[in-house]
């Protein structure tokens, strides 16, 4: 399979090639057996007919896309009554040489109809539906196997024939069927293992990147906001020193059970490395999302982990500002994260974009989270106002580190 396709879309163009297709042989054959007489009025009809229905169900799968699945359904439907009624006409409302051409005619055919009840079918309904179909086949053979009068022994071979090729079809396609639903949920499971978090269960890096610039292009595209909140959860390694990595690891799991119900559908949590975590907030302009990571600071600080300590977070937020890609957008996020850090922990301070240059600013805070552990020190910018120093530029600087004794302040 492609890397753009999905089974259900592969389903959708067999439809669109085979329907057409049966639409115009079914109602070519049964125009042409009722002009040369070759067909039963009543056989004719009824290819006819099923002509008609098949095109006019192409154009529901070309058109109607939405209701595809119930356009699918009814199709096996149909096309198991139309075979059924077929098999019990021709069985016992004609003369035996009639019905010996429409028996077998009948079984060519089925096998398309067993394949198109497994394709849209789940394996177990399918094969009801198909082992019953088979049933009147065979109820409808044994009309003439066991009533050989006027028969050719070549004749009461082909009918045979039909019904046991008929159940090896249902037998072999069965199988097919389970081979490519198997081979289907373990590429599922592959492709969950690939994007999740095997700890927290939750998107891991790779998948939030990839979420994250689809968001962007959706951004771009709509003109819709977009906004990021990045967190880390302060002195996590004390709690590995102290308490030892399962405890760690419990809190790491904890997290995303503390913040889900605060968090909206459509918004993405992600496990960015270690004890830090992506909110991408699709639809959520900053003020919006600075209110969101408020919240989630409180919940986190009131929870309680089953530590000897309040365990607390340091938040940054972003928005999407122009032509910014997801990258830029979560690096000014993580700038603003590490001033919450350097401030005291415990806080959300937010990216604020004026002029076209990005600015940190505090906006919450909640009991400072102060040790000896001396983060690098970030030198407080010397530009005028609306300049807001990076990382890489505050390390630059060098600097003593803050004491635990320096309050909170702004940046910008």
């Amino acid at each position: 399979m492609r890397p753009n396709e999905t089974p259900e879309r592969v389903k959708r163009q067999v439809f669109l090639l085979l329907l057409p297709l049966a639409a115009v042989v079914s109602a070519g054959l049964g125009a042409q057996g009722i002009v040369t007489g070759r067909l039963p009025v009543w056989s004719g009809a009824i290819a006819v007919g099923s002509g008609v229905v098949l095109a006019l169900y192409a154009a529901a799968f070309a058109f109607a896309q939405e209701a595809a699945d119930r356009v699918e359904r009814s199709l096996v439907f149909l096309a198991m009554g139309v075979m059924a009624a077929s098999l019990l006409i021709g069985a016992f409302a004609m003369d035996e040489g009639d019905a010996t051409l429409q028996l077998v005619r009948q079984g060519i055919w089925l096998p398309v109809v067993y394949g198109i009840g497994f394709l849209v079918m789940p394996l177990r309904v399918g094969l009801v539906l198909a082992w019953s179909v088979w049933m009147l086949l065979a109820v409808a053979a044994s009309s003439h196997l066991l009533h050989p009068v006027g028969h050719s022994a070549s004749e009461l071979t082909t009918i045979t024939e039909t019904v046991l090729a008929n159940a090896a079809t249902i037998v072999v396609l069965a199988g097919v069927a389970r081979v490519i639903r198997a081979s289907y949920e373990r590429a599922a499971l592959l492709e969950d293992a690939a994007n999740t978090d095997s700890l927290t269960r939750i998107a891991n890096r790779r998948s939030g990147e990839q979420h994250l610039e689809d968001e962007v292009e959706r951004s771009i595209r709509y003109g819709r906001p977009l906004s990021v909140v990045l967190f880390d959860l302060d002195l996590f390694k004390r709690v590995n020193d102290t308490l030892g990595h399962e405890a760690g690891d419990r809190v790491l799991v904890e997290v995303p059970q503390v913040l889900a119900p605060r968090l909206r559908e459509s918004d993405m949590l992600v496990r960015w490395g270690g004890e830090e975590f992506l909110i991408i907030a699709p639809e959520m302009d900053l003020e919006r999302a600075t209110r969101m990571a408020q919240r989630l600071r409180s919940l986190i600080e009131e929870h309680d982990f089953g530590i000897a300590w309040p365990m607390t977070a340091s938040f940054g937020v972003a928005q999407r500002d122009g032509i910014e890609s997801g990258a830029d957008m979560v690096r000014r996020a993580d700038e603003a994260m590490y001033a919450a850090k350097r401030r005291g922990r415990n806080a959300v301070w937010r990216s604020v974009v004026k002029d076209g240059r990005p600015m940190l600013e505090h906006v919450d805070s909640g009991p400072p989270t102060r040790t000896k552990d001396h983060l690098p020190y970030v030198e407080e910018s010397r530009e005028p106002p609306g300049h807001a120093p990076t990382e890489s530029e505050g390390r630059a600087t060098g600097g003593d580190p803050p004491s635990d004794d320096d309050p909170p302040s702004e940046v910008g």
